[in-house]
C-alpha cells in the first residue's frame, strides 16, 4: 500500500483551517500532519520535513505567498504547493504559478475539488481552478470547436520560430516552472535560462507570464 500524502494546512482564519482539516482527515490516502496559523510555524515544520504538500490560503495580508513559496522551494525542492484563493483572480494565479506553486484552488469551489487537487499534485501533475479559465481564454466566435483551441496551444508551444531550447523552456513555463527551478533541474545558469525565456517570449509577441497563460487553454482538474 502506498504511503499517504502528508499535508500541512496554513490559513490565518481558524474556522476555515479547521473545516478543511476536518474534511481532509476523512479522505483515504491523505494524512493531515499539521495545522498552522502563521508562516513561522510552517517554516519550522517544513525544515523538519514534516509534510509533502502545503495547502495555504493566499497571504494577501500579514504575509507574502510568493516569498513563502520561493523560500521553501529552495530549502525543500520536493515540496508541493497548493494555494487557496479567496476569489478567482487570474493575475494572482499566474504570479503564484510563476513563483513555484503547483496548483490553484478557489475557496468558492466544493470541498471535493480540494481533494482532487491534492491527488493531482501528489501524482506529479498541476491543478488549475476551472473558474479561472474564462479569464485566461479570450472569447471565441460562436461555433468555434474545442479542438481549434488545442491546435492553437500546440502551435504556440511548438512554434517553428523557437529553438529547441526555447521550446523546452516554454513548455516548462507553461507547466508552472520558474526560471530558477528550470536552471536547477537542468544544471544551467539562471542568466542563460532567463535569456532563452525572454527570447522565446519576444519571438511569440509575449510580454509576460500573464500573456503566456492568457494564450493557453490551461489544463485543469
Amino acid at each position: 500500500m502506498l504511503n499517504p500524502v502528508r499535508v500541512g494546512v496554513l490559513d490565518t482564519h481558524e474556522i476555515a483551517r479547521y473545516g478543511l482539516c476536518l474534511h481532509l482527515l476523512e479522505q483515504p490516502g491523505i494524512a493531515v500532519v499539521g495545522s498552522y496559523g502563521n508562516c513561522a510555524n510552517v517554516m519550522r515544520s517544513a525544515r523538519d520535513n514534516a509534510f509533502d504538500m502545503l495547502l495555504f490560503g493566499h497571504l494577501s495580508e500579514g504575509g507574502d505567498s510568493v516569498a513563502l513559496i520561493r523560500t521553501l522551494s529552495i530549502e525543500q525542492p520536493s515540496l508541493r504547493f497548493l494555494v487557496l484563493l479567496d476569489q478567482p483572480h487570474l493575475a494572482t494565479a499566474v504570479l503564484l504559478l510563476a513563483s513555484g506553486a503547483h496548483g490553484i484552488v478557489c475557496k468558492t469551489q466544493p470541498l471535493d475539488d480540494y481533494v482532487d487537487a491534492i491527488r493531482s499534485l501528489a501524482a506529479g501533475a498541476f491543478y488549475f481552478c476551472t473558474r479561472l479559465i474564462p479569464q485566461a481564454i479570450p472569447d471565441k466566435p460562436v461555433g468555434t470547436h474545442a479542438s481549434h483551441v488545442v491546435v492553437t496551444r500546440d502551435r504556440l508551444l511548438n512554434s517553428a520560430m523557437l529553438s529547441p531550447r526555447e521550446r523546452e523552456i516554454l513548455h516548462l513555463c507553461a507547466a508552472g516552472s520558474t526560471v530558477t527551478q528550470i536552471a536547477a533541474d537542468f544544471s544551467r545558469s539562471i542568466k542563460t535560462v532567463s535569456a532563452q525565456k525572454r527570447s522565446a517570449y519576444r519571438k511569440l509577441g509575449l510580454k509576460s507570464d500573464l500573456d503566456l497563460f492568457r494564450r493557453l487553454p490551461l489544463q485543469s482538474s
